[in-house]
């Protein structure tokens, strides 16, 4: 969802526009000037079948003196006759890029499945990436680590497994004081630099700019049909019910509850998100014990449960030698894996990257150092800012493009990605007051945090000692592995300045013009089954629910024949399934057998190494407080061809490329 930060995803700052174009800029864009009408469409990201344009709505549509926006609009044009109108898509957020989303290939994916009856239209929705006005905090990238140097949201949460150790407590609540001036501080210069907008970037505006779209492009007072995946479900429970007798086709998938998002304390949203975050990393151990050692690089033959714990072995290993100056800590392997989580497509990379972990703590256990290929500390993907990115690609209707993975910001913070070494994307609107900024260091945009807030209940008296307890609960109470992750824009809303100009709470039980479809993974590890039964019950005969066996975020992430007959039947024909609740079987390979290993080599994946805290600094596991690190206070790095030995001397995860390796493909 909303990533994800997510996430991964659905992320943040992760919006980048492929082949070196710059959407159209709004020319001498003033948020006071007159309104222009339509869309002055044109050719753009060099495919002939994708036209980009910009459309001007009111900022507040109940009181249009106070000024307009400049909606970056792209659309991938019908393919088949007889045309069906719009589809509407949203890949996920908030902030996710809906320019990103449909240049990169998802209007192609969509259209295949719809049998290329639609004109598949995306936006980037107020505040997000190149629509005006643009949510904003700092003017470069280096401001913002400075900004939050030393403090949670840059470092992570460091802490063992269950978040139960009084010390890694008292080192979190040590931050509390610091993190809430931070907090304050940060949402004072958001509103700020953002020219005082952010109560016009809430989710009840988005939709009206949608259903203008529609009375422009298909007639007014057209039906409007559309896909939303993980914050764009928010999206859709909203448009479903503000506007019930425009229902279309309207599909939500990966569904965020809409009670938890509008009616409850904001901090709530991240328990209630990773419900079953747990279920589907323990998924990813039952598929790697299934696949075995020629597929699985930690499998060695060991069964579901023993991987599972080989792997919290890890991160308590990893927490601990962080102390000693490792590379990496716990709060990097619980972002790795939880980011994972999101595309089980991706699951045998982690098993690898976990493998060359332990293989680094081994090392440094036993020999005070860490060997590693130096391929293995590059993280620099090309990575887009969408959920969809992360779909299955192996449906039969796919045309072969090759799409790049992307994660949800609601999971990563933006400092956190771009320390990762995520490429931000640069700049491409035209607006004087980021005229200063430098492109060779950009600054993240807080979309992320602006519209979750904005469209949350009021602050009241949350404090940030709360907040802190909330994250506390969950880790100890709902994921103990996953809990401990700071970057839910969640954890951020009793501290941000502004709500929305117009927040909608519901009802959420409005009587439709058409039944919608709803659909929720088995297991998702951050839009759990629970949500989408929740909005299909409210909705009784309105909505069809769909649930998609085993794991990943919403129902792309791994392929279902069963779900995308049901899709491209509903999108083209109007069909929906007779009965509610149908399941849908997938039939995703998840781990790919390593043919170029020899069977004389079988012996050296077998034996898998055991990371245990036994034996680290300080007898037992237990690193004493005053202990100095390994070696002093100076860093040793050599590299000799392919690989490269870095000796343990109180290393920093700056002074270093990341362990960190996530490639999509």
């Amino acid at each position: 969802m909303r990533f994800l930060a997510y996430p991964l995803a659905p992320v943040g700052a992760l919006i980048g526009l492929v082949s070196g174009y710059t959407f159209p800029p709004a020319h001498s864009y003033h948020h006071l000037a007159p309104r222009q009408s339509g869309i002055s469409w044109t050719p753009c990201f060099d495919n002939p079948n994708i036209e980009c344009g910009r459309y001007e709505t009111p900022l507040d549509w109940a009181n249009e003196a106070v000024g307009k926006t400049s909606l970056a609009v792209i659309r991938y044009k019908a393919t088949s006759t007889p045309r069906l109108g719009s589809l509407f898509m949203n890949p996920g957020g908030p902030g996710g890029s809906g320019v990103s989303a449909i240049s990169g290939g998802d209007g192609e994916f969509i259209s295949n499945i719809t049998g290329g009856f639609y004109d598949i239209v995306s936006w980037d929705p107020r505040g997000v990436n190149n629509t005006l006005p643009r949510v904003d905090c700092f003017r470069t990238g280096t401001d913002e680590v400075n900004f939050w140097a030393g403090t949670i949201p840059s470092t992570g949460l460091e802490a063992r497994t269950n978040f139960t150790t009084q010390a890694d407590l008292d080192a979190f609540y040590a931050q509390a004081p610091e993190i809430d001036s931070l907090l304050l501080e940060l949402g004072q210069r958001c509103n700020q630099m953002s020219g005082d907008k952010l109560k016009y970037v809430g989710t009840a505006a988005v939709v009206r700019d949608m259903v203008a779209l529609t009375d422009l492009l298909d007639g007014q007072g057209a039906p409007v049909n559309y896909w939303g995946f993980s914050y764009g479900t928010v999206i859709g429970a909203y448009f479903v019910n503000m506007f019930p007798k425009r229902v279309g086709r309207v599909i939500i998938d990966g569904v965020v509850n809409p009670f938890v998002w509008t009616q409850q304390r904001s901090v709530n949203a991240w328990g209630d998100a990773i419900q079953d975050t747990e279920k589907t990393f323990d998924g990813f151990c039952e598929s790697c014990a299934t696949a075995g050692p020629f597929s699985c690089a930690i499998s060695g033959g060991r069964t579901a449960d023993q991987i599972k714990s080989w792997t919290l072995s890890l991160i308590d290993a990893v927490y601990f030698l962080r102390k000693q100056g490792f590379p990496i800590g716990s709060s990097d392997m619980r972002n790795r894996i939880h980011a994972s989580m999101y595309s089980p497509k991706s699951w045998d990379e982690l098993a690898a990257w976990l493998l060359q972990v332990a293989q680094a703590v081994v090392s440094a256990t036993t020999k005070r150092s860490v060997v590693v290929d130096p391929e293995v500390l590059r993280w620099k993907p090309a990575v887009r800012r969408t959920w969809l990115a992360g779909r299955d690609t192996s449906a039969p209707i796919w045309t072969g493009s090759k799409l790049v993975s992307g994660l949800d910001r609601r999971v990563l913070s933006t400092t956190y990605l771009r320390d990762l070494g995520f490429e931000l994307s640069k700049r491409t609107y035209n607006d004087v007051s980021f005229a200063k900024r430098q492109d060779s260091d950009p600054a993240p945009d807080y979309s992320f945090q602006a519209i979750t807030c904005a469209d949350g209940v009021d602050a009241g008296t949350t404090t940030t000692k709360e907040v802190f307890d909330e994250l506390v609960r969950v880790s100890q109470q709902v994921s103990p592995l996953f809990g401990p992750v700071w970057g839910d824009a969640s954890l951020y809303c009793h501290r941000w300045p502004a709500r929305a100009v117009e927040r909608f709470t519901g009802p959420f039980n409005s009587a439709l013009a058409n039944e919608i479809l709803v659909i929720g993974n088995e297991a998702d590890p951050i839009t759990p089954f629970i949500s989408a039964k929740v909005v299909a019950d409210s909705l009784g005969d309105g909505a069809i629910l769909l649930q998609q066996e085993k794991w990943g975020h919403a129902s792309l992430a791994m392929h279902s024949d069963c779900t995308i007959d049901v899709v491209a039947k509903y999108f083209i024909s109007g069909v929906l399934p007779t009965t509610d609740g149908k399941l849908c079987a997938t039939s995703q390979p998840l781990f790919s057998v390593n043919e170029d290993v020899p069977v004389d080599k079988i012996n050296s994946i077998t034996a898998i190494p055991e990371p245990t805290v036994t034996g680290l600094v300080g007898g037992n596991g237990v690193v004493p407080t005053n202990t100095a690190p390994v070696g002093g206070n100076s860093a040793n790095i050599s590299a000799a061809s392919s690989r490269a030995q870095i000796t343990l001397a109180g290393i920093s995860a700056v002074s270093i490329l990341t362990l960190v390796a996530f490639v999509f493909v």
